[in-house]
């Protein structure tokens, strides 16, 4: 029973260090290097996740959203829009059938997010950390969440 107690520790011990070290993640915001913008407060990010037009320093923010991830879906709903998927999505059909607001652009591929990215001069998208490391025409404008 003694040999099995400091085993049982070390085991556990271990799986808590573990569990932390995986779940130490960051998700940031992007935009492409052209873009002279170098941070948006979180007010600007969630107006214009909700579909409110954005502008700063006469430039207009295009927000797009990957989709493919569900623990990425979930920190938006959380730590970006700070809204439940359903109260989200009735709020985004809302906007649409009353004003024509569009939705931000959604993307389940992360080479076409990539591109889209390039291809608008102040589009934003909120990435992980490590994701957002590999968009070499891009750069970090804010981290949003981490843990």
């Amino acid at each position: 029973m003694m040999l099995r107690f400091p085993a049982i520790i070390f085991a556990l011990l271990l799986s808590l260090w573990s569990g932390a070290a995986a779940a130490e993640r960051t998700v940031v915001l992007v935009t492409n290097e052209r873009c002279p913008l170098t941070d948006l407060s979180n007010l600007q990010i969630r107006k214009s996740y909700l579909g409110v037009s954005v502008s700063v320093d006469g430039y207009s923010i295009s927000p797009m959203r990957l989709i493919a991830d569900p623990e990425l879906n979930q920190i938006f709903y959380q730590a970006i829009v700070s809204m439940s998927e359903k109260s989200y999505e009735r709020r985004a059909l809302s906007l649409a059938l009353k004003f024509g607001t569009p939705r931000p652009r959604e993307f389940t591929n992360l080479q076409e997010a990539f591109d889209a990215l390039r291809a608008q001069a102040c589009a934003v998208m909120f990435l992980w950390a490590d994701d957002a490391a590999a968009f070499a025409d891009g750069k970090t404008i804010r981290m949003l969440w981490s843990g």
